[in-house]
């Protein structure tokens, strides 16, 4: 066995906790590696390659810090046989601290490896990009910029406050994926660039080394981080191309505008919410039935992405037909529950299904696991409509929905909504705060929409639906 592999080995074995047997096989590769006339830089480089490798593995903060500390007490005891045999001490413990600087790089760069990869933003990513690159290097200055062939100019993307001499034409005749040169002025910089399918992305330029210059380890670090900036980016291209096909289907599928009913005002939102492919299910809609009355409805189907979409289809067309057939909003919420039991056991979804009478305001409602609807009445006051509580679609089999009755005069306002409005992590102090906007508000009904959504914490990974009709 050759001695990087047998030194890998040994290292390995190491960090798997076999203790003072290994530091003993620490020790006699240093022996042998004075023995094959192995010299102390070529030895630490080949334990900077077996504690890269081991760096690679998923772990968090405190697993990572450990196995820091571990690289260093194992290359420090193979050094002990150079100490004692051919280096002075004060060598070993300037190789021991290169070391321990690497391993600190090698660790900042695989926490900054998750912090790039949660998140779905291009922007944010580069961004993040600008942060991170300084504090691993250690360089004092540092911007992320876009080269712009046409114009030649640097168009900056994150971190303005410095503007190196450097032209786009430079970066973009640079083939590499970091390196280091002299800028016009004079200046030492390190360079990593952000590749995608299209080319060069972004760059990220560093300056002012903080001890000594700029070396092939930063030059490799940077490299790395580079790398995982580009996939980072791709990634969210991908989940942004996903997102839009997801939004268009879903916007698609929900009523380009509702019917108009006279003695009713109507008004509608719906916004996307989160990232990449994580449009949801929402949904809402009306129909006009006999003898002047109108089902107003609004749901939510559980998932995220294309199918979520596909699935509030499904229901919204469920819910259309038996509605237009004239049935309560029990018996809608009970066959629906059954339909899409039959199509799907695994389906989870809530609904509130409202029959209002115009102008008369007397209205009967069923829920399935819905947030209650909001009623504002023309003097101001607020009331959730909690009388009725069930378990959403297909939660319960052969379940039936309870009913529960309200009334609305001349000036009142009904406002459905999704959860995602009032935020699921506390969804008490949520409607809480629903009732103190509505309250608060004044004018007629597309105004509250907007007020609602302009003061209330909205779920920004989940998309939000809101129905107002305004009894005229």
């Amino acid at each position: 066995m050759s001695f990087a592999d047998a030194y890998g080995a040994a290292f390995h074995d190491y960090l798997r906790g076999s203790g003072e047997r290994a530091l003993e096989t620490a020790y006699e590769l240093g022996r042998r590696a004075i023995e094959e006339q192995i010299s102390i830089l070529d030895l630490a480089e080949i334990h900077h390659a077996a504690l890269a490798a081991a760096l690679e593995v998923p772990a968090d903060r405190d697993q990572l810090s450990r196995m820091a500390r571990a690289g260093t007490a194992f290359l420090t005891e193979s050094l002990s046989a150079y100490e004692m045999l051919q280096r002075g001490f004060r060598e070993v413990q300037q190789v021991a601290l290169l070391e321990q600087q690497y391993a600190d790089q090698l660790r900042d760069l695989a926490e900054g490896s998750t912090a790039l990869n949660s998140t779905f933003s291009i922007e944010e990513i580069l961004r993040l990009m600008g942060e991170l690159a300084p504090r691993i290097i250690g360089a004092g200055k540092s911007m992320v910029a876009v080269p712009d062939p046409d114009s030649g100019h640097l168009e900056i993307a994150a971190h303005p406050a410095w503007n190196p001499a450097i032209s786009a034409a430079l970066l973009m005749a640079f083939e590499g994926n970091a390196g280091r040169f002299r800028a016009p002025n004079g200046e030492e910089v390190l360079v990593g660039t952000v590749r995608g399918a299209d080319g060069v992305q972004a760059t990220i330029i560093l300056a002012e080394k903080e001890e000594g210059p700029f070396t092939e380890r930063d030059e490799a670090v940077l490299a790395k981080l580079s790398q995982t900036c580009s996939i980072a980016i791709e990634r969210a291209g991908l989940y942004e191309r996903q997102r839009g096909i997801a939004e268009t289907l879903q916007r698609a599928l929900l009523p380009d505008r509702l019917p108009r009913v006279p003695g009713l005002s109507l008004a509608t939102r719906y916004l996307p919410g989160g990232a990449g492919a994580n449009v949801g299910g929402d949904w809402y809609d009306l129909v006009v039935l006999p003898d002047q009355q109108v089902g107003l409805a609004l749901g939510d189907v559980m998932g995220r992405g294309i199918r979520a979409a596909t699935v509030m289809g499904q229901v919204r067309i469920a819910f259309r037909a038996y509605a237009m057939e004239h049935r309560g909003p029990r018996e809608v919420l009970d066959l629906m529950t059954a339909l899409l039991t039959s199509l799907d056991p695994e389906h989870f979804s809530t609904l509130v299904y409202v029959t209002l009478e115009v102008p008369g305001g007397r209205a009967v409602m069923a829920q399935a696991g819905h947030p209650p609807p909001l009623l504002i009445t023309a003097e101001g006051e607020t009331r959730l409509l909690t009388d009725s509580d069930s378990p959403p679609l297909c939660a319960v089999a052969n379940g039936s929905h309870p009913v529960s009755k309200f009334e609305m005069a001349p000036g009142d306002t009904l406002v459905l909504y999704t959860d995602g409005l009032i935020g699921r992590r506390d969804l008490t102090a949520g409607m809480s705060r629903i009732r103190e906007v509505a309250a608060n508000s004044r004018g007629d009904h597309e105004s509250l929409c907007d007020r609602i959504l302009e003061n209330m914490p909205l779920d920004s990974d989940d998309d939000v639906a809101l129905l107002a009709a305004r009894l005229d």
